[in-house]
């Protein structure tokens, strides 16, 4: 990229693009892929890998929870531990049955 320097304080860079795009002006994106955070990068990243594991325990709601994480599991080539830290960090979002969320039903259903 060759800079276009206006003075000493100002530096205008060349509009090259990037992957998404071949100009900033015609990209589609409502933000810039290098204005996000290494955090929001991370978030992405995560939510990426997590996507296919999703999709495959919501298809085995009918099996017990250990069940499901273990078919899981050896569908997506992951551990079942990588399956459990994915289902508690989308819990809430996608309404998918815990362990914990299990138990905690079947203690409800025996207190009176």
């Amino acid at each position: 990229m060759n800079p276009l320097v206006v003075d000493s304080k100002v530096r205008v860079d060349t509009d090259t693009g990037c992957d998404v795009a071949p100009a900033c002006l015609s990209c589609p994106l409502p933000r810039c892929i290098h204005d996000l955070t290494v955090a929001e990068l991370g978030e992405q990243r995560r939510q990426r890998k997590a996507q296919p594991i999703l999709e495959v325990l919501a298809l085995l709601t009918h099996l017990p929870p250990e069940e499901a994480a273990r078919q899981a599991a050896a569908s997506c080539g992951v551990g079942i531990r990588t399956v459990f830290r994915i289902k508690a960090r989308n819990k809430e979002e996608y309404g998918l049955r815990t362990m914990e969320t299990d138990a905690m039903a079947r203690v409800r259903r025996v207190r009176p």
